[in-house]
């Protein structure tokens, strides 16, 4: 393989962006209940329930253009790019429609979510715990906010997850060492945040991120730089490509 056509440094978020629009796999999903539609409007009750909610939460900052009937009011089926199957949310990507406030702990509520991004908007608060109902999940895209908190171990639940995007936000503390759980991950980008501590050696499982035959073939990306984490570091990271991500790392704080 010829390495120096790996992917450079200065290229790594516009890939990750490019990623996000790519369906990684197409798992088998977990039984799911019949949907509950008390109003016969054939969604799913507390699917809507959230995406309500995240209209409520953005009343004085939400993207007007999303109002295709033109009454003057973001609908829930108005918003971004939906994907519905029987009933349920699939799909669903949210990007720049001007969202804020915190994400909405019926988030737990989509089961039937496979691929979600809420990418560059304004969301504040945590992650939400809930979020670790969602086990269809195979992309997950939060980057790009002012989400702050640690990083829910919940989150290392999801072990369908091929993507996991919570670049440039304000999150803090430690990675859980559940993180490998997440087998399957070939996408994971924690760039420009205020993470801490130790990286755990179980990242060291995620064998698709850090094996030379997938390195610089998209879309393979691995991204932790612009933190703060503290030596010593795994040595998957040390020995392989992606150990240019230690070189922006703020050790000020490490004992």
């Amino acid at each position: 393989m010829d390495y120096s056509k790996l992917i450079p440094l200065g290229k790594l978020k516009r890939v990750l962006l490019i990623a996000l629009l790519v369906v990684f796999a197409c798992e088998e999903k977990e039984d799911i209940p019949p949907i509950v539609d008390e109003n016969s409007d054939g969604y799913d009750d507390g699917d809507i329930q959230f995406l309500q909610k995240l209209i409520d939460n953005s009343s004085e900052t939400i993207n007007m253009d999303m109002d295709d009937n033109g009454n003057g009011l973001i609908e829930p089926l108005e918003l971004g790019s939906q994907q519905w199957e029987e009933g349920r949310l699939n799909h669903l990507f949210c990007f720049s429609d001007g969202f804020s406030g915190e994400i909405p702990s019926e988030i737990g509520n989509l089961t039937n979510l496979t691929i979600l991004s809420l990418f560059n908007n304004d969301f504040t608060g945590s992650i939400p715990s809930e979020i670790g109902n969602l086990n269809n999940l195979i992309e997950l895209s939060l980057g790009n906010n002012q989400l702050t908190g640690s990083i829910p171990s919940e989150i290392c639940n999801l072990t369908n997850l091929t993507v996991l995007n919570l670049m440039t936000n304000q999150l803090s503390g430690s990675i859980p060492p559940e993180i490998g759980n997440l087998t399957n991950l070939t996408n994971l980008s924690l760039i420009d945040n205020q993470l801490t501590g130790s990286i755990p050696s179980e990242i060291c499982n995620l064998t698709n991120l850090f094996s030379w035959e997938s390195v610089g073939l998209p879309p393979v990306i691995f991204g932790i730089s612009n933190n703060r984490f503290c030596p010593p570091y795994p040595s998957c990271i040390v020995e392989g490509y992606w150990n240019f991500n230690l070189e922006t790392q703020d050790t000020t704080n490490c004992d």
